[in-house]
């Protein structure tokens, strides 16, 4: 609770700084705008008017900035109890479009909440304006629901798909406080999954936060760490709202990993929430401070029996409710010397990321096994981990003929029926064909080309030739136009040069190319390559490798959560863990250091280019 009034007040606080950010730094269409003009007031009196007016037109056109809005929509989870609410975003750069017609696409929901919130960023002399709509949604039914695709000025969003379960065992709420009693301001309820559980085993555990925002001011929510077992926190908290016999509370579900050390009764302590609440808002308006009063509210402590790990387990020990297999993309006909793609996706029920075992699969013959890094996505479902594996091979055949795939096999211990199992998919045969330029051996006289032997030996005649004989005066304008804007292109920039280089050492060292939403939804969803994609482009210029990069950061902490990416990408790191370091020190942007004059480009050639 009070971290989310923290995230609010420090989002608010980081708006402002980076519009000025924004604003300081002139766009390239301003800049480039600035030497056209100066470019044509220093041309030669003699040139003809129209070519004057050709090169304004093309400057205008080429600084044009876009004239569509970019808007989209999103939610914040696809599942969700029925009693329990989804936040929808919706955000557009239209300032003049209206509010959607909800009613149209959001039948089978309740709109319990709705805020807007506008985002103001400066480039140049042109203002950019960013609407978010947040809405709290309720389903009225259970099952799946079809969010049809709708509208959003002239642009479509969607669709989505949300499923809907029976609603949760709510907390009997507390009979309605009186004007000194705090007690059912706020309730704490915690959930762990059935056992009995094995050691080793990822076992989830959640804790929900319910409180009346009216009255409750701040607090801080404390989960001890038990005896015996390692504690991990998953995710973020998420945010709802639920209607308890009459009361709106806003519910925050926190969600852990418990994994048992040893054998025994693991006991889970209870969680704790201390807070500050409103007594009497007449008393508050005119500051009292007999206004506030200290709550401090506890959950139920919980137990689970663990079991040590059977002698008769498979080794590495994998304890998981469910693995399945499957392959998503395979090709059919691949080819000597090219790379063929396999991809396959391992779903597991009741494991996080650390967990699962390494996903391969083999090639007979002369084939060679190119694997690429994991892409893992972790979720809760259900109240306990299911972590999603998707990964790509290259396979590469050396000759023709015949190369046997051998799927990959999973050995892992079942813990509801206490029976070790194998996860697999089928072998696959493929019939590799020559190569591609095996059969381009032919002359090329021999290939049907129209243009080949003697007809292609004197095109004097052709319809490109006759075009251009008859044109030869706008074709020689034509010309003269291009040469014209490169030496144009090639005076700005000359221009622009000095100026460059006094405003580098004197920059200050701001996030260049950062935006905080768009590098969180990544981090969430994307691959380890294209985080570092994104992270290599917040530079200016770009960086071209991590290496490049790491070296452009002034924060030990983002410089440490790099190597945490580099050692997930190609050292079988733990992605998870370099995803929470990533998440955690750039949350507020890239700290870069501090320019020196040194790094402005400089006008003439390296005296040594290898160095």
């Amino acid at each position: 609770m009070s971290a989310s009034h923290r995230h609010r007040a420090v989002d608010a606080a980081r708006a402002p700084s980076r519009c000025a950010a924004r604003a300081r730094t002139p766009s390239r269409g301003a800049s480039f705008a600035r030497g056209w003009a100066a470019l044509l007031l220093a041309l030669p009196a003699a040139l003809p008017a129209w070519a004057l007016f050709a090169a304004l037109w093309c400057g205008l056109a080429l600084t044009a900035a876009p004239a569509a809005a970019q808007n989209r929509a999103y939610l914040d989870r696809d599942r969700l109890p029925l009693d329990e609410t989804l936040t929808m975003t919706i955000e557009t750069e239209d300032v003049t479009m209206g509010p959607p017609d909800f009613g149209e696409f959001l039948r089978d929901f309740r709109i319990v909440d709705l805020k807007t919130d506008q985002q103001i960023n400066m480039s140049g002399a042109r203002m950019m304006i960013r609407i978010s709509m947040i809405l709290s949604l309720q389903p009225t039914r259970e099952g799946v629901i079809d969010i049809p695709p709708f509208r959003i000025g002239q642009q479509t969003v969607g669709p989505f798909r949300v499923t809907v379960t029976p609603p949760r065992n709510a907390p009997t709420a507390a009979p309605p406080p009186q004007q000194n009693d705090v007690s059912a301001l706020a309730m704490v309820q915690t959930s762990i999954e059935p056992g009995p559980a094995y050691v080793q085993q990822a076992v989830g555990y959640v804790v929900r936060l319910y409180y009346e925002p009216t009255r409750l001011i701040d607090g801080t929510l404390d989960q001890p760490a038990p005896t015996g077992a390692a504690l991990v926190r998953v995710g973020d908290d998420i945010e709802s709202r639920r209607n308890i016999d009459g009361t709106l509370y806003r519910v925050i579900e926190r969600r852990f990993l418990v994994i048992p050390e040893r054998p025994g009764t693991l006991r889970m302590p209870p969680p704790v929430f201390e807070g500050r609440s409103l007594v009497s808002m007449f008393d508050e308006m005119f500051g009292a401070a007999g206004g506030r009063s200290t709550l401090k509210v506890a959950g139920d402590a919980r137990s689970l029996q663990v079991l040590p790990i059977p002698g008769n387990a498979p080794q590495p020990w994998f304890p998981a409710r469910g693995v399945t297999l499957r392959y998503l993309a395979a090709e059919r006909s691949p080819r000597v010397g090219e790379a063929a793609k396999v991809i396959v996706e391992m779903t597991v029920d009741g494991a996080n990321a650390v967990m699962l075992p390494e996903l391969q699969i083999a090639a007979d013959g002369s084939a060679q096994v190119f694997p690429e890094p994991p892409q893992v996505d972790e979720t809760f479902f259900e109240d306990r981990p299911r972590t999603t594996m998707v990964r790509e091979f290259s396979v590469v055949p050396q000759s023709t003929g015949s190369v046997r795939i051998a799927g990959p096999r999973v050995v892992w211990w079942d813990v509801k029926a206490g029976v070790a199992r194998t996860a697999s998919l089928p072998d696959f045969l493929w019939q590799v064909a020559p190569a591609a330029n095996a059969s381009a051996t032919a002359p090329a006289a021999d290939s049907g080309n129209p243009l080949s032997g003697d007809d292609a030996e004197d095109d004097s005649d052709g319809p490109l030739a006759r075009l251009i004989g008859d044109h030869a005066g706008l074709a020689a304008i034509g010309i003269l136009a291009v040469l014209w804007i490169a030496t144009a292109i090639w005076a700005w920039r000359i221009w622009k040069a000095p100026r460059r280089a006094r405003s580098a050492a004197a920059a200050a060292p701001v996030a260049r190319g950062y935006d905080a939403f768009a590098y969180k939804r990544l981090l969430e969803n994307g691959s380890l390559g294209e985080i570092a994609d994104a992270l290599c482009a917040m530079a200016t210029p770009a960086a071209k490798d991590l290496d490049r990069l790491r070296a452009l950061l002034d924060d030990p902490a983002q410089r440490a959560a790099i190597d945490a990416l580099q050692r997930a990408r190609w050292h079988d790191g733990a992605v998870a863990d370099a995803r929470a370091r990533l998440r955690a020190a750039f949350a507020d942007g890239p700290r870069w250091r501090a320019a020196r004059r040194s790094d402005a480009p400089s006008m003439l050639p390296p005296l040594y280019p290898g160095t």
